[in-house]
């Protein structure tokens, strides 16, 4: 079989007579059933180009990667922990456990499977792949780091970009909208969302890194590998995304730990926007290891809420909200444009209206009576 394939390969396309004189008929029956011959006309021909340069060459050549990816890492981190949980599960089962619809659900476990971080097994189940030791963040990075250095987008950066020296967010969208195949087809918006979660990827493997608002390629080992950042909005200004009842909740959990609590857990939980509030109010740090603690931490639960208080109304966008709510401003959808331009933030209409329905929402909770006791 190999014989007749190798022959096949370094003389295609070969006129069918010439490969029957040298194979029987069952050798070549066999090949083409096997989908590794093609008849072309009265040609023979090896079903694909990439197999008749390893059938050549006796190597295996490198195919670069085009994948656009749905969904960013702490999607995944979350989907590979309820996959451990009930697994074997299909789609439709495990959408409502991550609290997607069907259809994301599957654009995610299409990512999943791409990376080899989840099986499809028994038609349309699906586990975490088998080959993994752990579910750690830290172990997931290192596994998918390799395969994202076959990415076209990223031989793009490593070709035209120098280690070690920063560039903007422009000239990342820039060099995707050149590398990625197809990006003419995509909308402005889809090609943004498109290379922003392999941004998002990109800085998870350790193949890029945030430096303030640039990024560069690391010229060494990278700090950050594995951890999984929350989503920013804005230019990292708080905005109130969470309820002030979820950011209590989730300072009070953190008070009461005496380690650090791995943020995918967290977010596992719900405290998602929470955590990204904490975040900007400077609250929290993270670790190394992508766990998330206090800054501080304090004696009682009062003092932990009304330290969190005084974070708030040292914001800039609560006291943005404090001066218009002083001049019994009414009209909120034009206080929103004064806020978004004041930040120079790039909001849709509906994102403004979102986040400065959180900013009011958490300035009257901050100026709240309340005991003012110190720490």
């Amino acid at each position: 079989m190999q014989r007749c394939l190798k022959y096949v390969a370094t003389r295609a396309p070969i006129a069918v007579s010439e490969v029957e004189e040298q194979f029987s008929r069952d050798t070549t029956n066999f090949l083409i059933n096997s989908h590794l011959l093609v008849r072309s006309g009265m040609n023979y021909v090896i079903y694909w180009d990439i197999f008749r340069d390893y059938l050549v060459d006796g190597r295996v050549p490198y195919i670069p990667w085009a994948r656009t990816f749905q969904r960013g890492p702490t999607s995944a981190i979350k989907a590979l922990h309820t996959l451990s949980e009930i697994a074997p599960v299909t789609s439709a089962e495990l959408a409502p456990a991550l609290g997607l619809k069907e259809r994301p659900c599957v654009n995610l476990l299409g990512d999943l499977v791409a990376l080899q971080l989840v099986d499809r097994v028994e038609g349309d189940l699906y586990k975490p792949a088998a080959h993994l030791r752990t579910l750690e963040p830290l172990n997931i990075a290192q596994h998918v780091q390799g395969q994202f250095r076959r990415h076209v987008v990223v031989r793009e950066m490593t070709d035209r970009l120098e280690r070690g020296r920063p560039f903007t967010l422009e000239t990342w969208d820039d060099l995707f909208s050149t590398a990625q195949p197809g990006t003419s087809n995509f909308s402005p918006r889809t090609v943004r969302q498109y290379a922003m979660t392999l941004r998002s990827w990109l800085l998870f493997a350790g193949l890029l890194q945030e430096t303030g608002r640039q990024y560069l390629r690391p010229s060494g080992n990278v700090a950050a590998l594995g951890i999984l950042k929350p989503r920013n909005v804005g230019h990292g200004s708080f905005l109130g995304t969470a309820t002030p009842k979820a950011l209590c909740q989730l300072l009070t959990i953190l008070n009461k730990s005496n380690e650090c609590i791995p943020r995918y857990e967290l977010e596992y939980k719900g405290f998602r926007n929470a955590v990204v509030d904490a975040f900007a109010l400077k609250l929290v740090v993270g670790t190394a290891q992508t766990g998330v603690r206090l800054s501080e931490t304090f004696t009682n639960v009062e003092t932990l809420i009304h330290n969190a208080k005084r974070a708030v109304l040292e914001q800039r966008t609560i006291q943005l909200i404090g001066s218009l709510m002083a001049t019994g401003h009414t009209d909120w959808s034009q206080a929103g444009e004064q806020v978004r331009q004041s930040l120079g933030a790039n909001w849709k209409a509906t994102s403004t209206t979102r986040y400065i329905g959180g900013l009011r929402r958490y300035y009257r909770w901050a100026n709240e009576r309340g005991s003012r006791r110190k720490h």
